[in-house]
């Protein structure tokens, strides 16, 4: 049941990584005309397309590394050292991206709310803040753990 939960979360983490990518790809030439804030929200997008496709295709490959590890004999001990260091790099590296970039979406959505108040940007306001604390109280709580070994 855990194995399918966890599948389930990385091809929705897929899925959202997919949306950002195609976002930004119909409008990068764009934003290279325009400029301002409109091109650092397309990078923006960019990089959390980056770090979600880089924590889909890392677990997955964390998935995988223990059956090819035994195949070459490794020690069950050097293999469980090496999944808990892959896995606290492949967070790391995701956490330090998503944090900046995930405040910059947060600061704009909070914006476009005050600007136009409707329903839709409301809810996009809502789920932006709750997604950001989120992501700051977990590498608040993870990432000594993560960086200690």
């Amino acid at each position: 049941m855990a194995m399918f939960l966890l599948v389930l979360v990385l091809a929705l983490n897929f899925i959202i990584s997919w949306a950002n990518a195609n976002y930004v790809g119909r409008y990068w030439s764009e934003s290279k005309v325009v400029g301002g804030s409109f091109r650092i929200y397309i990078i923006v997008g960019y990089i959390m397309a980056i770090a979600g496709f880089t924590m889909v295709y890392g677990y997955i490959l964390l998935l995988i590394a223990p059956f090819i590890l035994q195949l070459m004999e490794v020690d069950p001990d050097t293999i469980m050292m090496f999944e808990q260091l892959a896995s606290d790099l492949i967070y790391i590296f995701c956490i330090i991206t998503i944090i900046p970039t995930g405040f910059f979406i947060w600061i704009k959505s909070l914006k476009n709310f005050w600007e136009r108040k409707t329903l839709a940007n409301g809810l996009t306001a809502g789920w932006n803040t709750y997604a950001q604390v989120h992501n700051m109280v977990s590498a608040a709580r993870n990432a000594p753990s993560a960086i200690i070994l």
